[in-house]
């Protein structure tokens, strides 16, 4: 029993470095030698558990071989377009110019209820409102919509932005995030004044506070008291 634990946790820890190595990519955005590694590396770590005759490193040798393998291929798709398309593949155009590339669909097995669902998803209910649509290697489907489809932008109405205004997280859960830190010109103890001034309390009293350049916040506290300029 205790033997299956440890190797249980073992193995959970093994499957997390691989993928942090493997880097940040949602599953829906792999790659194929990328999805394919990742089941490899799951069933594989996994044959210890099952088996109790199984030693650790039956799951954990073919691991490290597999990432190996991946840290491999990576870095020769990076260098290489050829080997980037043999192991990636090519993006396929299924709407070009707002005409329906019927070859695409047949030679993908890529139904147009397929299209529609993923142009549905995207915000469009009509074709017509289409220029283009790619299906990226990755599965992803990249809708490019006419210009007159697409959302007004600030620019475009002539309305001036301020970048300064961008709320970034500060803290989460009594916790400060060291990105939103930096990028308003916090350090840790600066903060903790900055919070006294505005009698919000200390770090560990605040669930979630946002902030600007501009000076301008929204903080709630764990107690529930919001408070924002």
């Amino acid at each position: 029993m205790l033997n299956t634990i440890i190797k249980t946790a073992l193995i959970y820890i093994i499957i997390i470095i691989s993928m942090r190595i493997m880097g940040k990519k949602l599953a829906g955005q792999l790659q194929p030698y990328e999805l394919v590694i990742t089941l490899m590396i799951a069933e594989i770590a996994a044959a210890p558990i099952d088996s109790g005759d199984i030693p650790l490193s039956a799951g954990l040798i073919p691991t490290i071989t597999l990432l190996i393998v991946y840290s491999v291929f990576s870095f020769l798709s990076l260098k290489s377009r050829k080997l980037r398309v043999f192991f990636c593949g090519r993006p396929s155009i299924l709407i070009s110019n707002g005409k329906l590339v019927t070859e695409e669909f047949e030679k993908l097995s890529y139904s147009l209820s397929d299209l529609m669902e993923q142009l549905r998803s995207a915000g469009y209910a009509d074709v017509r409102q289409i220029c283009y649509a790619i299906l990226e290697t990755n599965g992803e489907l990249s809708i490019l919509p006419y210009p007159a489809e697409t959302p007004p932008t600030a620019q475009m109405m002539g309305i001036k932005t301020d970048n300064n205004t961008i709320q970034l997280p500060i803290i989460l859960d009594g916790d400060t995030v060291d990105f939103g830190l930096s990028a308003c010109g916090f350090t840790r103890e600066s903060l903790e004044n900055w919070l006294k001034k505005r009698k919000l309390g200390s770090i560990s009293d605040i669930f979630f506070l946002s902030a600007a350049k501009d000076g301008s916040y929204f903080c709630q506290r764990k107690n529930g008291e919001q408070q924002q300029q």
